[in-house]
């Protein structure tokens, strides 16, 4: 459902970005650390892919659908605006 809702989100060419500093808050307060070995472990919490999220974290990519779905699956619906900044 939260990737269909997403999907929708970024078909309609909404740029989101990360907000790193609100990731890691999140990540800390649930004992993950975001940028151990690459991301692992949020990707072992997520269920994403570790090259995938290493991509997002290092900023060469921004987040799509699956990534802010399954973010939000971890951290919840109501931490979205402190992860992620929709520009312009």
């Amino acid at each position: 459902m939260l990737t269909t809702l997403f999907g929708c989100l970024v078909s309609t060419h909404m740029h989101i970005e990360l907000d790193q500093d609100g990731l890691r808050r999140h990540a800390n307060a649930a004992g993950v650390d975001i940028y151990k070995f690459y991301g692992r472990q949020l990707a072992e919490r997520t269920g994403l892919s570790q090259p995938g999220i290493s991509t997002v974290l290092k900023g060469k990519t921004n987040p799509g659908a699956k990534f802010v779905a399954h973010v939000l699956g971890v951290f919840g619906t109501a931490a979205f605006t402190d992860i992620f900044r929709i520009a312009d």
